[in-house]
């Protein structure tokens, strides 16, 4: 929500759901090493590949250091979060890459697959445990589902129209 409201120029939607997801993340990076190492490896492979690229993002991940810092943050795991950041760069890169093309590369690479398919074997090779890749699939799945749906079924229209009424409520006296 926060991105794709960011893109739509509905700012303080942007502002505020970058926000909460910020301060949620932060909470992520203070329950364990292995919970902080893939929550940073995100933040540093979006970093790496200039996806942070709106206020709102930058407010975010602002919103979450400060958020682990406040509430204890947990060293990461360093081996998991330089693998997540570098599979998180690599998915970002091919998926840029690949943007509009068709066929199985493509279709592979639009979903972000890469960093999927490492939380699964790093898992099943028992050096993640179990829950910590179902939690993330969960996570990027949801993010997965959330694009499909603006995509395909025409939410982004309804969006622009709500922004209208969330300026309105959020607005400043």
């Amino acid at each position: 929500m926060a991105d794709l409201s960011g893109e739509l120029n509905i700012r303080k939607l942007a502002l505020l759901s970058a926000g909460v997801c910020g301060g949620l993340l932060g909470m992520l990076m203070t329950e364990s090493r292995f919970s902080s190492a893939i929550v940073l490896g995100i933040i540093v492979g979006a970093a790496i590949t200039g996806k942070i690229n709106q206020v709102n993002l930058l407010a975010g991940v602002a919103v979450a250091i400060l958020t682990a810092v406040i509430l204890g943050f947990v060293t990461p795991s360093i081996w998991l979060l330089a693998t997540v950041a570098f599979f998180a760069v690599l998915d970002e890169v091919l998926h840029d890459q690949f943007a509009g093309k068709r066929g199985l590369l493509a279709n592979f690479f639009s979903y972000r697959c890469c960093l999927k398919l490492t939380m699964l074997a790093v898992a099943i090779l028992a050096l993640l445990p179990l829950l910590y890749a179902v939690g993330f699939l969960a996570f990027d799945l949801a993010y997965d589902a959330t694009s499909i749906l603006v995509s395909r079924l025409g939410v982004m229209p309804w969006l622009k129209k709500f922004g209208g009424y969330t300026q309105f409520l959020f607005s400043i006296p």
